[in-house]
């Protein structure tokens, strides 16, 4: 049934796949330009990385578990924005 993927194109989720580590990613970088600390732009760096990982384990779960439905949602929806 398409009736959830109807719900999540009304949401935020029809901006992004990934609302929350956008959101996560901008705070972090903010607070980067706030400071100037290259220290917390490696961290930035590797908490990006990290959760882009998480997040192709994610996709690949969610294309197991509902297969043509998530197809057309990955298809219509980018990843991040």
């Amino acid at each position: 049934s398409d009736g959830p993927l109807l719900l999540i194109l009304r949401s935020v989720y029809r901006l992004g796949r990934n609302p929350m580590y956008v959101g996560l990613f901008a705070l972090s970088l903010a607070g980067v330009l706030a400071t100037g600390s290259p220290l917390a732009l490696a961290f930035t760096a590797v908490a990006a990385a990290v959760h882009h990982r998480i997040v192709l384990a994610e996709e690949a779960f969610l294309r197991a578990r509902f297969g043509a439905a998530w197809d057309r949602y990955a298809a219509e929806v980018r990843r991040y924005l």
